[in-house]
């Protein structure tokens, strides 16, 4: 859901700017039932949001016939499994035949943000686990301590340079949604993959690693704040892959009732 749409109570905080509390649950329609219980103001949380909880359960079942669904094609083409972007064509086809109109977008200029938001996420995290890695670094994944580095030699100064990036960012970023009311990417280029599979792969005969194709669709509405869902849309040798939408700030029910639809179509 949109950032700050459920209270952070209770929560392992990893970076206060960006955590948003998600749903996982076998339908569309369970996770509207879901985020109606769980969403609304918490007065104790900082980033909780002061508007009215949800009311996504008595309108996901509403046509989607008329709406509009943006699909930046260009963007992701070339950069996915052949079967993925299989899915997002026969999801397209979908919803046409649903009376959604497909509009083709164009990605907004985002790329330089990515790192930005990289470093702001570590670094909010390496604060939280400060303690834990002065006393068990041990116990941490090697991986992730080459990217604690990156906070350990970042002074306040540089900090909130990169913080004043996210506000140009969400101006920017919400150009993607200008004349549709949602739009529709990969989730991932490739499936889920294996616990310990090796991060180097070939996408469309081009060397890739596993651990940049895991966000490189998703990081950018986790730095937004935007809603987005995923939706399983297929396997590939008993390993899942899926489709992602995306809309607006506050309008988790357009992409539940989407996601509703392509599931019982």
């Amino acid at each position: 859901p949109t950032a700050g749409r459920v209270s952070g109570q209770g929560i392992l905080v990893n970076c206060a700017m960006l955590d948003t509390i998600g749903i996982m649950a076998g339908t569309a329609r369970d996770c509207a039932i879901v985020l109606d219980a769980i969403s609304g103001y918490d007065p104790s949380v900082e980033t909780s949001l002061d508007v009215p909880a949800t009311d996504c359960a008595d309108t996901i079942g509403k046509s989607i016939s008329g709406l509009k669904l943006g699909i930046p094609m260009e963007f992701f083409r070339n950069d996915i499994q052949p079967y993925v972007l299989g899915a997002i064509e026969e999801a397209a086809n979908r919803f046409r035949n649903m009376g959604v109109a497909i509009v083709e977008k164009k990605m907004p200029d985002i790329a330089k943000y990515r790192n930005i938001m990289s470093t702001l996420l570590i670094s909010e995290a390496y604060s939280v686990h400060e303690k834990n890695l002065r006393e068990k670094r041990a116990y941490f994944d090697p991986e992730l301590l080459e990217r604690f580095k990156i906070a350990e030699n970042l002074d306040m100064a540089q900090y909130i340079r990169l913080k004043k990036e996210h506000y140009p960012f969400t101006l920017e970023f919400a150009k993607l949604f200008e004349g549709v009311d949602a739009v529709m990417l990969p989730t991932e280029a490739v499936t889920a993959w294996k616990i310990n599979a090796d991060p180097s792969v070939r996408i469309n005969g081009q060397a890739a690693n596993l651990y940049e194709l895991s966000s490189r669709y998703l990081w950018f509405t986790a730095f937004a704040g935007t809603t987005a869902m995923n939706v399983p849309a297929g396997k590939h040798d008993g390993l899942p892959y899926g489709i992602q939408l995306l809309a607006p700030k506050m309008k988790e029910d357009t992409i539940l009732r989407l996601a509703h639809c392509y599931e019982n179509y």
